[in-house]
């Protein structure tokens, strides 16, 4: 009964938005509260799909969607749109993607998977933990290389050595936790 009340309370949570945005477009369903609407039905049905999807199916396409959202990222570098000085978002059409926040998803189920088989003693091995360092650290690469996003460099506040420093220390960083990782320093 937990997860029905969790989700009758993520229905008065949207609702209540929707409400709020109407409000505030003085009792118009333009410009906000229609489009909230659409988000939060399309949510909510993501979210049951989600939720009814067999457990062993996240298990087996967990790399899969990893590796997706990876390829994601690489296309926010190569074709993404820039909103508020940086470019970290895929312009789908009626909405825009920010594969950073699905990311967090994928990174989760690779890491689930990956120590789904593993037992006790695999994990007392440091080269066992290479591959998770390896899962972490995949996502720094399109991030390091983000051309337009201020925190990583980009154009609108950083000097041109700056944004070479920035990759550089992070390749620095990632040598050192591979070297943790495979015990050769403690």
């Amino acid at each position: 009964w937990v997860r029905g009340l969790s989700v009758v309370l993520l229905c008065v949570t949207g609702g209540v938005e929707v409400g709020m945005l109407y409000s505030v477009a003085g009792a118009r369903c333009s410009p906000w509260a229609v489009r909230q609407l659409v988000r939060l039905t399309v949510c909510l049905a993501l979210m049951l799909a989600v939720a009814l999807t067999d457990i062993r199916h996240w298990l087996r396409h967990a790399y899969l969607v990893y590796a997706s959202v990876l390829g994601l990222l690489v296309s926010v570098d190569i074709a993404g749109s820039i909103g508020m000085g940086a470019q970290r978002w895929i312009d789908l059409g009626p909405f825009q993607l920010q594969p950073s926040e699905v990311m967090k998803i994928g990174l989760v189920l690779a890491l689930a998977r990956y120590f789904h088989s593993a037992y006790l003693e695999d994990v007392a091995r440091p080269l066992f933990l290479v591959m998770p360092v390896l899962l972490i650290a995949g996502p720094a690469g399109p991030a390091a290389t983000a051309r337009e996003c201020p925190a990583m460099g980009g154009r609108p506040h950083r000097s041109a050595p700056a944004r070479r420093a920035i990759p550089v220390s992070r390749t620095i960083s990632l040598w050192y936790y591979f070297n943790i990782a495979s015990g050769r320093r403690a």
